[in-house]
C-alpha cells in the first residue's frame, strides 16, 4: 500500500484538484485508488491496514487525495472500517463536508438495509423493536 501511495499522483508537486476529482469520481477510478480498494476487500485486517497506512500519509505528506479516499473505503466498506479513531473520524467528517454531492451519488452497502427498515417501518404498524433496529443501525453508521 506504500507503494501504491508513494507512487500516487498526490504526492507530485503538480495541483492535486484533478486528483482529487479522480478520487470522488463514481465510475472509472484511477488505477492506484482501485488497488486500494481491492487490497481492503481482503478482509477486516487488510481495510484496517489501508485505513493506517492512509491515516499516516495524510499527515505526513500533502496528500489531498486521502480525505476522499478514507471517506470512498468507508463508504464501500462500512463495517470494515474502526470508527474509534479520532483522527479517521475527524477526516471523514471534513471530507462529507466538502465532497456531499458526489458522495452521495456512491452505492453503500448499508444503503440497502436501510432502505428496507424504513420501508417497514412506514409500510406496517410501528413498533418499537423496528424503530430501536433502525436507530441502532443510525448510530453505529452516520
Amino acid at each position: 500500500v506504500d507503494l501504491i501511495l508513494d507512487g500516487s499522483p498526490g504526492n507530485n508537486s503538480e495541483s492535486s484538484s484533478p486528483i482529487v476529482k479522480q478520487c470522488l469520481n463514481r465510475n472509472n477510478l484511477p488505477d492506484w485508488l482501485a488497488l486500494i480498494l481491492l487490497i481492503a476487500r481482503c478482509g477486516k485486517n487488510c481495510c484496517h491496514l489501508v485505513t493506517k497506512i492512509l491515516l499516516s500519509h495524510s499527515s505526513s505528506h500533502d496528500n489531498s487525495f486521502a480525505p476522499p479516499t478514507l471517506l470512498r473505503l468507508y463508504t464501500y466498506f462500512p463495517l470494515m472500517t474502526n470508527l474509534g479513531d479520532a483522527k479517521l473520524r475527524s477526516i471523514l467528517l471534513k471530507a462529507v463536508g466538502s465532497y456531499a454531492k458526489m458522495w452521495l451519488n456512491w452505492r453503500c452497502p448499508l444503503d440497502d438495509q436501510i432502505e428496507e427498515k424504513i420501508i417497514n417501518l412506514i409500510s406496517a404498524t410501528p413498533s418499537v423493536p423496528k424503530q430501536r433496529a433502525l436507530s441502532d443501525l443510525s448510530k453505529k453508521h452516520p
